[in-house]
């Protein structure tokens, strides 16, 4: 069978939505992380003495745990946003693209 110098395979598959949406998604994810890491960070210092306490009572263990529920939800979004970047239209599954 003669190929045509026409043919172009790219053109078979379907144009999907653009990926900046997803990447917006995962830089704003990031940023979740980074505050996450952020609050942890003062809120263990605040509770070491390290900082004086801002607010009387237990304002430490509220803000380690706000930062630590920061730095969980960022992880989870960045992970969705990745792994909905990555998809080009192929029916693979999830863990046949993971590297060797």
């Amino acid at each position: 069978m003669k190929l045509s110098a026409g043919f172009d395979a790219s053109r078979l598959r379907g144009k999907g939505p653009g990926k900046w949406r997803w990447r917006l998604c995962g830089a704003l994810a990031a940023l979740l992380c980074c505050l996450g890491v952020l609050l942890l960070m003062a809120g263990i210092a605040m509770g070491l003495g390290q900082l004086p306490p801002l607010l009387q009572g237990h304002a430490s263990l509220a803000v380690i745990l706000a930062g630590s529920l920061l730095l969980v939800l960022g992880i989870a979004c960045w992970r969705i946003c990745r792994r909905r970047r990555r998809r080009n239209g192929l029916g693979m599954a999830p863990g046949l693209l993971k590297s060797r």
